[in-house]
Formats: structure tokens, sequence, C-alpha cells
């Protein structure tokens, strides 16, 4: 039996926007522990890590480890519970290794 699914998003800002997903662990990590309420969101972040070639589950526990981070004085970088646009930013910074030592 496959496991899969195909999702539209029908209306807002991530209209049309298509991907087979998401899975529930990925609804888990940006819904539940980024605290993304709404699931065209979840979609919308899901697409981004397919995108990016990175793991949605790992790539959620890691930005609501930098979300914790941040609100606890941590960090430098400011990222809120729920900012879809800053988890963006994370994600991308996450896949092309911002700020990180060369090899």
């Amino acid at each position: 039996m496959a496991c899969g699914n195909l999702s539209e998003v029908k209306e807002g800002r991530h209209k049309g926007l298509k991907i087979e997903g998401p899975e529930y662990e990925t609804i888990y990590a940006f819904g539940g522990l980024c605290m993304v309420h709404e699931i065209e969101e979840i979609v919308y972040l899901n697409d981004i890590c397919d995108r990016l070639g990175i793991d949605t589950i790992s790539a959620g526990s890691l930005c609501a480890f930098t979300m914790e981070a941040s609100e606890r004085g941590r960090i430098k970088e400011k990222i809120g519970w729920g900012d879809v646009n800053k988890i963006v930013e994370l994600l991308h910074d996450i896949s092309f290794k911002k700020g990180s030592e060369p090899f």
C-alpha cells in the first residue's frame, strides 16, 4: 500500500502550490514544535525543504531548537514561534551552511 498523498493549497499566499505530503511528522515538526498553526504554511515549509534537499522532520526540530535558544537569549539571531518567513530564512541558512567554518 502506497504511503503518500498529493496536496494542493486552494487559497491564500501559497495558492496553487502542490506537494506530495505533508507527512504526519512534518506537521508535528513545523506545526507542534514550531507553532505554525496554518496547514498551508506547513505545506509551504515542506516544499521549501524538498527544494533544498533537507529532511522536514530534522529541519523542523532544529528550527524549534533555534526558536527556543532565541527566546532564551542564547543566540544573537531573533526568530519567534510561528514566524514562517524567519523559518524560511533559517532553512536557507542551514542548507547553505551560512556562518559555518570552512572545512
